[in-house]
Formats: structure tokens, sequence, C-alpha cells
């Protein structure tokens, strides 16, 4: 997708197969990245309406906005 980084692209494909994954779930596959990175990553693909985030703190999920 046009704006997103390689990461955020695979991050956005992995939701859309899976559903919905956790913060620990990013860090298996993106095991050199650093957690505040993908944080940010997944940060930005909420700000840019892509994803939603689920629950709170370490309930938190998140998945791919289907509209």
């Amino acid at each position: 997708m046009k704006g997103l980084n390689q990461r955020q692209s695979e991050m956005l494909q992995e939701l859309f197969a899976s559903g919905e994954q956790a913060i620990q779930d990013f860090e298996k596959l993106f095991p050199d990245v650093t957690r505040r990175t993908l944080q940010r990553d997944l940060k930005s693909l909420e700000d840019a309406g892509l994803v939603v985030r689920l629950g709170e703190t370490n309930q938190l999920k998140y998945r791919a906005e289907s509209s």
C-alpha cells in the first residue's frame, strides 16, 4: 500500500489474514524490531484509519478496519 513501510504492510496483511492480533504476536513476527517501534507502526496504521484497537493495556488487540 502507498505510504506504508514494508513492516506496516506486512502487519496489515497479517491482520486481514488472522482477524485480531496482540502486540506479542507482532513481536514474534518481527523479533528484531523493538516493541516501541511496533507500537509506533500500529499507531500510524490506526491514525490512517486502517487499524482499530480493541480493549485496553495488556488485553489490547488490533484488528484491520473493514469499512
